[in-house]
């Protein structure tokens, strides 16, 4: 299809550069651009299939392919009738989430305007929950269907009283959160069936709660004598319930330290705080500034004090920055005396000792130079390579893949050029095959490097959109495999036999056709065998709309299933100890990590057991919670 690659292009710009209505990326990708009517409330304009006929704009120009996308942006204009519903319910969903974060306005007066004369709904918080977990700082309870106690409340009375006891589950603190993601709609003939993720959480002088569930909610269908707006006829619980609490000073098991660590320093001020969002309009776009860019850190001890540093990547006309720890837990900016300050697009870095001589040197991934510095031991870098990147590169890992005792560099590519800035163009968008190629550096001594790619059979199927890799001996051969992230499809997994790599992700069963963005290995089960965490992308429109029996009916088995679980969220994969795996994503309850740009498996409480920290969000500016 002709159009495909300007389509996808156009929807990636919607995924990952700020516009809203994520679930419209799997769908157009497909082609798929007929409107057709519009029924139960939603508008009811028919129009011919884009393209058949030529629409001029209000200033006499043809309309573009991008004119009708952006247009479609409003749910009542496009083909997807779930996202004007979905639109219509959120509002009450918004509603009931203010309530629920000031419970003192909870009452019959404020829940009436959201339920229908026949409302039920079940107990939201059950009694009785069993106590999974508790270490003495951290306590998890659950209930799940077959154990809770069945109650129904009837009307606005039975609603407010079953709100008020889902708020007494928070205490009495002042910082309630709530975040609902409907992430399902059917279509009934007399109700609009919906399925909602609900979080709760609440802080306090001594503990902080969290509560976890999955609302089932039945919905008057809007029409215009309500004024456009569905009502609640049932609401109730799904799944498993879960309350967990941390008891530790007020609630917060991290605190934010930046500014106190940092504030001693003109750059934090000067160029940290402002944020992209204050340069990109002060910068020149010619120096290779966005708003969108993805800019990583390293950690090492560059000076060999003991204390961990950072090395902060910058976006293009802004230098980089190296921060010194001190013993009290302050850093002091020594950039411009480290010469590592480069100015140049920064995707990535590490700190990792390439000479063997037990300091940190330095890698970094820019725009279009891959550079390599040896520390001298006290953290000012000497500049030995700077080796032109193949593509554009997003991440970078280390590992001594031959075994000949130093450590080797892998580059994840990202796109296929050097150029471009924009949205990346994959084509297809489920399982993109046109990204650009990552690249092996064998490390030959005295900071030569080699790129061994085609020939240690990295090369193979090496055309993805690449964002991150992470070695591990999943075989237990005595070598390090590698798996890489990839953006838009399947990733890879290569495994090493004595330097040379065979990619068995098929084999493995761990292709996991999603927007992968990140991956950490750990043993989570405790079984002796490594495991895999691979942290994609949870999008709840993508779920709303590719689960329409319009769009499971307009294509293929395979590719409905592929697309699906695009918008999935994250997987983890259990070693079965021969070589394969199996998912337990589900099972685990691991998969809601939102847009997981980083996962990794660590001990939080030092009990023994792995634990999962995700960081997710995008570009959220001012706002805590988006995604």
């Amino acid at each position: 299809m002709a159009l495909k690659p300007i389509i996808t292009g156009i929807v990636d710009a919607q995924r990952r550069y700020g516009l809203s209505w994520i679930g419209l990326a799997v769908l157009v990708s497909l082609g798929n651009l007929f409107i057709v009517p519009i029924s139960r409330g939603a508008p009811s304009k028919s129009a011919q299939p884009a393209g058949s006929v030529l629409r001029m704009d209000d200033r006499g120009r043809p309309q573009t392919l991008a004119d009708e996308l952006v247009k479609r942006d409003d749910p009542k204009k496009d083909i997807w009738d779930s996202e004007y519903f979905s639109q219509v319910t959120n509002g009450q969903l918004k509603v009931l989430s203010g309530l629920l974060k000031e419970p003192n306005l909870i009452g019959v007066e404020t829940v009436s305007p959201l339920i229908a004369p026949n409302f039920t709904c079940s107990q939201l918080r059950p009694v009785g929950l069993t106590e999974v977990f508790n270490d003495g700082t951290i306590v998890v309870a659950r209930s799940d269907e077959q154990s809770r106690p069945r109650r129904e409340y009837v009307g606005a009375d039975g609603f407010v009283d079953a709100l008020r006891h889902l708020a007494g589950g928070l205490g009495d603190g002042g910082d309630i959160r709530v975040k609902v993601k409907m992430h399902r709609v059917v279509k009934m003939d007399e109700i609009l069936k919906t399925r909602i993720l609900f979080e709760a959480s609440n802080r306090e002088v001594q503990r902080g709660q969290q509560l976890n569930a999955e609302w089932v909610a039945h919905w008057t269908y809007p029409t215009a004598e309500n004024d456009n707006k569905s009502q609640l006829v049932w609401l109730g619980l799904e799944g498993i319930f879960e309350q967990a609490e941390f008891r530790g000073p007020d609630g917060k098991m991290f605190t934010d330290c930046t500014e106190s660590a940092m504030k001693a320093n003109d750059s934090y001020a000067k160029q940290i705080v402002p944020g992209v969002d204050y340069w990109v309009t002060r910068i020149s776009h010619v120096v290779d500034i966005t708003n969108f860019a993805h800019h990583g850190i390293a950690v090492g001890d560059v000076n060999g004090d003991g204390l961990e540093d950072v090395y902060v990547c910058e976006t293009g006309g802004m230098p980089n920055r190296l921060y010194i720890q001190n013993i009290d837990g302050t850093v002091t900016d020594i950039s411009e005396r480290s010469t590592a300050n480069w100015m140049e697009y920064t995707s990535a870095a590490l700190l990792v000792d390439l000479d063997n001589d037990g300091d940190q040197d330095l890698v970094v991934s820019t725009r279009p130079m891959l550079l390599v510095a040896e520390n001298d031991g006290t953290g000012r870098f000497r500049t030995h390579s700077a080796q032109r990147a193949v593509a554009d590169s997003s991440s970078i890992s280390a590992a001594d893949y031959d075994a000949d005792g130093d450590l080797d560099i892998f580059v994840c590519g990202y796109r296929n050029d050097l150029i471009s800035s924009g949205p990346p163009v994959p084509v297809p968008y489920h399982n993109a095959t046109n990204g650009g190629p990552s690249s092996l550096l064998r490390n030959d001594g005295n900071f030569v490097f080699t790129d061994v790619t085609k020939e240690s059979g990295i090369g193979d199927q090496n055309d993805h959109f690449s964002l991150a890799s992470s070695w591990e001996d999943f075989d237990d051969d005595g070598d390090l495999d590698l798996y890489v992230a990839n953006d838009f499809g399947r990733n890879n997994l290569y495994r090493n036999d004595n330097g040379h790599f065979t990619d068995v992700t098929t084999e493995a069963d761990v292709e996991d056709f999603n927007p992968g963005m990140s991956v950490s290995w750990g043993d989570y089960n405790r079984d002796g065998l490594m495991d895999l965490y691979v942290g994609n992308m949870f999008s709840a429109a993508g779920s709303r709309i590719t689960h329409q029996p319009r769009f499971v009916n307009a294509n293929d088995q395979q590719t409905v299933a592929y697309i699906q679980r695009t918008a999935r969220g994250n997987s983890l994969f259990a070693s079965r100890g021969d070589g394969t795996f199996y998912e337990v994503s589900d099972t685990a309850a691991v998969t809601i990590g939102r847009w997981a740009w980083s996962s990794k498996f660590m001990d939080l409480n030092n009990d023994g057991w792995r634990d999962l920290y995700v960081v997710n969000g995008y570009a959220t500016n001012d706002l805590p919670d988006d995604l």
